[in-house]
């Protein structure tokens, strides 16, 4: 593979190539393929596809409340960064908090507040180096992601729609997650759904080495759904490199469950999103 395809997809992940690690059917996702070392002579079964299965799963999600659990890897040789979001969501009103947590290798954490008042979220550093730590306001529809497997101001809706785009899926297995049985599927998620909202100048960059990722870095989906045909996990990743791969788990819990609905802080003014960027910010 060409260094400048793993070099792309580093900056496309957040300030490193990345790396991954999760929790809750990590070892599952490991495992071959159901079937892989079958003989080579043997017809392949036609696969099934469950895509249907996941769509709808996704929208059921996207129309109750959950509490955000989520957890994003990133290391290469020498580095390792890591990002905690947790908080809870009305995910069709879009209203509650998310605390947003990044820490590298013997750092202290750097924090992000965000609240979620339907069509705007408000954002503010407690520790921004430059001192500006009141809040600031966008626009929900007017943000985009900057990095690769991140959701722009770190919504959760935007994981569920990137789920609800994935072109196929299939089960892998069964398993339990938040202690409850759910049903494993996996897919291969494409450029749209990768790309979606993410800003032109990176899109056109993982375009032009969409080939060469898809080929040798292997980008992948998971999505567990419980019995009651709701989205309780989600997993996004890829290799990168020489001993690199990325990894953003998404655990929801506590679904249905009334969400304490955020005050908007009062005079936040209106940010440039053409500004906003940073691994935080997504």
């Amino acid at each position: 593979m060409r260094r400048s395809t793993v070099s792309v997809v580093g900056a496309l992940m957040l300030c490193t190539a990345c790396g991954g690690g999760g929790s809750g059917g990590e070892e599952e996702a490991r495992k071959p393929a159901a079937g892989a070392s079958a003989s080579r002579s043997a017809p392949a079964p036609t696969p099934v596809n469950d895509g249907a299965t996941v769509r709808a799963a996704a929208a059921a999600t996207a129309r109750t409340t959950a509490r955000i659990d989520e957890r994003i890897d990133m290391s290469d040789d020498t580095t390792t960064v890591g990002l905690t979001i947790r908080g809870a969501l009305d995910l069709a009103g879009g209203k509650g908090k998310l605390r947003v947590e990044l820490q590298g290798d013997g750092t202290p954490p750097v924090p992000l507040d965000e609240i979620f008042t339907g069509r705007t979220v408000y954002f503010r550093m407690p520790q921004e180096p430059t001192g500006k730590t009141s809040w600031r306001s966008l626009r929900r529809d007017g943000t985009e992601a900057h990095y690769l497997f991140r959701a722009p101001m770190n919504d959760p809706t935007h994981v569920l729609r990137q789920v609800a785009m994935l072109p196929s899926a299939r089960k892998v297995g069964e398993e339990k997650v938040n202690g409850a049985p759910t049903v494993h599927y996996r897919a291969e998620p494409d450029l749209k759904t990768l790309t979606y909202r993410m800003v032109a100048a990176q899109r056109t960059k993982l375009a032009s080495h969409w080939e060469d990722m898809r080929r040798y870095l292997l980008p992948r989906a998971d999505v567990w759904v419980d019995r009651q045909g709701r989205v309780v996990r989600t997993r996004f990743g890829m290799s990168a490199g020489t001993g690199g791969e990325v990894s953003t788990l998404l655990t929801l819990s506590d679904l249905g469950k009334p969400v304490r609905t955020p005050t908007a802080p009062p005079e936040a003014p209106a940010a440039d999103p053409s500004t906003i960027g940073g691994p935080l910010a997504g």
